[in-house]
């Protein structure tokens, strides 16, 4: 046999390597198993990350509203709202997920032109830091997936190690086919008084607020919200948002005021803030659950400080629907005279 001469082998080495490159390129493409192309005419493999399966969903799946923001924000029922607000929703919160974040994904959303409803929450404690500020909660964040870009997908998406491997799982059927539903339902956890003192007492190790002080600044807290809410809502006017204050427990602003009490204070501040901004904005209304008392107060309802039961869900989906707990000025002051109350350091003797 004539044996390669180096040159030619060099060739054949390149040819063969481009070729299987091509392969797997069209593969990955063809599969898509993020739906990032097109919705899966398959029994999709969906990927709890979020980060990296949301996109492709906010892109392909059919629906005219869309539940954007934190952890807070999964577990609602989406039967209950289209029967309640007559509306097809798509869930699409994120644990963990930065303002910026949320941004970026209403973003990919919105620019499917289905999108007629936003429910968004504004979870104070993920608006810190600078307003491009991404989590590394899955992984290094994957901003090739939200920007318009196409080239950006090559390297990263087509040519993923991970990708393929996703890929051949479902050609081999190596997997469990979920409903998209399923990827934000909550699992039911053991909640009240006990679970919430386990958080509060773990929290005395190494806080949020202890840990990023700097990033709960007022300046940056007002300039993190301007870039990533009043700027997208005001460019789309034909949209309605209903943004929400969680009904995060008194607990959690016990932590706050304790770690620290000059962004305790700053919090209401930043709060009524919100309030005005969103007020110029005649396709917004702003809901405040931070004060009922039947909610916040009840630590049967929580798995922690922060987390909320499904019986929550509902009752802000009811509220929505009847107009309830606007945040009015007035509604606002109970809040915080609530909060300064109740969120003390003796909590756990008081209750």
């Amino acid at each position: 046999m004539k044996e390669l001469s180096p040159t030619r082998y060099l060739k054949l080495c390149a040819v063969v390597a481009f070729t299987l490159i091509g392969i797997c390129t069209a593969a990955n493409f063809l599969v898509d198993p993020l739906q990032f192309y097109r919705r899966a005419g398959y029994p999709p493999l969906l990927r709890t990350e979020a980060r990296y399966q949301n996109p492709g969903l906010a892109k392909n799946y059919d629906y005219d509203a869309v539940i954007i923001g934190t952890s807070v924000s999964l577990g609602f029922d989406p039967v209950q709202i289209r029967e309640r607000l007559g509306m097809r929703v798509l869930n699409l919160a994120m644990p963990g997920a930065s303002a910026h974040e949320q941004f970026l994904l209403l973003q990919v959303a919105l620019r499917s032109g289905r999108v007629r409803h936003v429910i968004w929450d504004i979870n104070y404690e993920f608006i810190r830091g600078t307003p491009a500020w991404v989590s590394d909660y899955d992984g290094a964040f994957p901003g090739y997936l939200y920007d318009t870009n196409a080239w950006n997908e090559v390297p990263h998406y087509l040519l993923n190690l991970d990708t393929a491997k996703d890929t051949l799982r479902i050609l081999w059927r190596r997997y469990t086919p979920r409903a998209v539903e399923s990827l934000t339902q909550t699992q039911e956890r053991e909640r009240g008084r006990n679970r919430v003192l386990v958080h509060w007492e773990k929290s005395r190790a190494g806080n949020i607020f202890t840990r990023e002080p700097g990033a709960f600044a007022p300046a940056h807290l007002r300039a993190s919200f301007q870039a990533n809410f009043p700027t997208l809502i005001r460019a789309h006017p034909q949209v309605h948002f209903d943004l929400y204050f969680p009904p995060i427990s008194f607990v959690h602003y016990a932590m706050l005021r304790t770690d620290l009490p000059s962004a305790f204070d700053d919090f209401f501040r930043w709060r009524l803030d919100v309030k005005h901004q969103l007020a110029a904005l005649p396709n917004t209304r702003l809901f405040d659950f931070q004060g009922v008392p039947g909610i916040v107060m009840d630590l049967s309802r929580y798995s922690d400080a922060v987390h909320f039961d499904a019986a929550t869900h509902r009752e802000i989906v009811e509220a929505i629907a009847n107009r309830q707990y606007l945040a009015t000025d007035e509604m606002l002051a109970a809040t915080e005279a609530l909060l300064r109350r109740e969120a003390t350091m003796d909590w756990p003797r008081r209750h």
